[in-house]
């Protein structure tokens, strides 16, 4: 289990929250703000609620009262009279799982632009739990809930749940739910998911046909899970597309977890099963192969490849890096030294990362490359460029280096763009490069040029 850094998730109290003293500061009411900006309740009410016009002088005197005074309204109360609350609530399986992380951190942010809070809660993959969390939400009348969801089952708890899930409603107003990962056999119930299915076939078929291995093993989430049984399905098509009978295609049915990775492929190992790749259903079950892997003395990719639909625990591994997660068994050794030692801004300036999606700003190709460097040369830039094989394709253009790139370098290729990146990674005083990904859009012979 890994701790969550509490530099990603923080509560913050509206106005401070303390005094000087240390003692909790009053709590302002709306008397107070009434009081503050010299008008009526009524209409301090008014502006808050948007719900009759209010002259732009009297408005801009309760704001500023309200923004003096930390005012924070109450959502609930308010929402018995207009039943919009602002607030969005998430249940997730369990806040442990490395995938809900960039999941929370993207709806934070969309959220915090359209005004809304969030509330957040974990089910520890249990449906009497998910049952509770929704009741309780619903009775607080949020705006919306988005569920990741433990309804696996088809017995009649489940089943009434799920129809359930589709008529929430606070006075007039249906409760929208919307459920990650796998859909619900519900019409009322809205779901983002991504084509397991498909996501499984493309990374099997990396395997076989670009890295031309030819007994690959899947260790799959428990077959009667709708994602397990999706990637399963991708898995075997893959293998029948390459010519392989579904007789020799191999399924070691795991859970989740880290635990179950290491154990099905130290199994694996021992029963000498034919296998020079392993398609792992998600990144914990990869970073438990990769260990029985190291354990057994097998060499990772020469030996076996191991790969997931969505990468083969790199996230997790950049996270570690990081220190965006710290772990509580074992340690992560950078030139001999623990990294929990060291300070997360040191050990971060000791990086630079390559992602798949490259970023430039508006500006000219020598001022993207050199960008966060003072005193770089000419000559190092060309190099750098040379090295990221992105040289010939700059002396070609018209005004070479001095090129101007916008809107992130949209008239020029995905591929350039991670050139361009690389050589930019290249460039940087870091002590380590991490790619992630990031020569997704380069062909091959180039890839392999720059390795």
């Amino acid at each position: 289990m890994m701790e969550r850094n509490q530099e990603i998730f923080r509560t913050v109290l509206p106005g401070g929250g303390r005094t000087g003293t240390g003692r909790m500061s009053p709590i302002a009411t709306i008397k107070d703000v009434a009081r503050q900006a010299g008008v009526s309740i009524s209409t301090v009410s008014r502006v808050l609620n948007n719900t009759q016009s209010v002259s732009p002088e009297l408005a801009e005197k309760v704001t500023a009262a309200v923004e003096r005074l930390g005012y924070c309204a109450n959502a609930a109360a308010r929402g018995l009279r207009v039943t919009q609350t602002n607030r969005i609530a998430i249940i997730l399986t369990s806040l442990s799982r490395v995938f809900f992380t960039t999941v929370l951190e993207g709806i934070h942010q969309e959220a915090s632009q359209l005004g809304y809070s969030l509330l957040i809660t974990e089910t520890h993959d249990n449906i009497q739990e998910e049952i509770r969390a929704v009741d309780f939400f619903a009775s607080q009348w949020v705006d919306g809930i988005i569920l990741a969801s433990s309804a696996y089952g088809t017995d009649k708890t489940t089943r009434d749940h799920i129809a359930r899930l589709g008529s929430l409603f606070k006075k007039d107003t249906r409760i929208p739910v919307v459920t990650l990962e796998f859909p619900l056999n519900n019409a009322q119930v809205g779901a983002v998911v991504i084509d397991h299915e498909q996501a499984a076939y493309e990374a099997v078929r990396y395997l076989l046909q670009d890295l031309g291995r030819r007994h690959v093993i899947h260790i799959s989430h428990p077959a009667w899970h709708y994602i397990g049984q999706k990637r399963i399905l991708g898995y075997r098509h893959a293998m029948e597309n390459a010519g392989f009978s579904l007789d020799e295609c191999t399924v070691l049915e795991g859970d989740y977890s880290t635990y179950s990775g290491h154990a099905l492929t130290r199994q694996a190992l021992k029963r000498r099963i034919p296998c020079d790749a392993i398609f792992c259903a998600n990144d914990q079950i990869a970073v438990g192969a990769l260990k029985a892997c190291e354990e057994s003395g097998v060499s990772v990719p020469e030996q076996i490849a191991i790969v997931g639909p969505t990468g083969a625990g790199k996230t997790t591994v950049i996270n570690l890096l990081m220190r965006f997660y710290d772990v509580d068994k074992g340690c992560i050794l950078l030139d001999g030294e623990d990294t929990y030692r060291i300070t997360r801004d040191s050990l971060r300036s000791a990086y630079t990362m390559v992602l798949q999606d490259a970023w430039l700003f508006h500006g000219t190709i020598y001022e993207n490359l050199t960008y966060g460097r003072e005193n770089i040369t000419r000559k190092e830039v060309e190099q750098a460029a040379k090295a990221a094989m992105i040289y010939s394709y700059i002396e070609k253009l018209p005004e070479g280096f001095e090129t101007v790139l916008s809107d992130n370098g949209v008239h020029i290729s995905k591929g350039q763009r991670q050139l361009l990146t690389i050589a930019r990674a290249m460039l940087s005083d870091a002590h380590m490069l991490i790619l992630d990904e990031a020569t997704s859009n380069v062909d091959t012979r180039t890839e392999m040029q720059i390795q």
